[in-house]
């Protein structure tokens, strides 16, 4: 590990001691797999498993997505959340995915697509059924395209959900 990604690691480690969970989903459970990042909240769904579009359903009916990945930083985040929890498994679902269009990405939650972090030789389309995005564990957390429900391989996931604004009305009081 590098002295940058040391540093990067620790930092967000760090903030993770002071996270405030008050604008997360009342329905989200608080422990070691709730994370906020950038105004938004994170569930880190590794004690589940299922194929993408189940996992993305758990994720909406809580009122969130798959997790989208929109820059480096978001990647190094994530990366140290899983670090950090001791993920051992193969891979984990994120949000992205070409299930409407071959090769034309999309995030679950409907933000614009402006960074990938594809491992080598990624996304190879393999037999045209590889339409849904995993951070590979085996691969330093880069992307793999895979099949959204291939039996048997179902995986862990994250959701990300926005944060609540502030629901604290101004107290007025009646002129009589």
């Amino acid at each position: 590990m590098s002295l940058v990604q040391g540093i990067l690691l620790s930092c967000l480690f760090l903030s993770a001691l002071t996270e405030d969970f008050s604008k997360c989903p009342s329905a989200i459970l608080r422990n070691q797999y709730l994370r906020t990042f950038r105004n938004r909240c994170y569930e880190f769904a590794v004690y589940r498993e299922t194929y993408w579009p189940d996992a993305n359903a758990e994720c909406r009916r809580e009122g969130g997505s798959l997790a989208s990945v929109n820059d480096a930083e978001t990647q190094a985040f994530l990366v140290s959340s899983l670090v950090d929890l001791n993920f051992a498994k193969h891979g984990i679902w994120i949000g992205l995915n070409d299930q409407k269009t071959e090769s034309s990405y999309e995030w679950a939650s409907g933000d614009n697509v402006t960074f990938f972090n594809w491992a080598s030789g990624e996304p190879n389309f393999a037999h045209g059924v590889e339409d849904c995005v995993l951070m590979k564990s085996t691969k330093a957390y880069a992307w793999e395209d895979h099949p959204c429900h291939l039996w048997p391989q179902h995986y862990s996931y994250i959701c990300e959900y926005e944060m609540s604004r502030s629901t604290t009305a101004p107290v007025t009081t009646a002129q009589q």
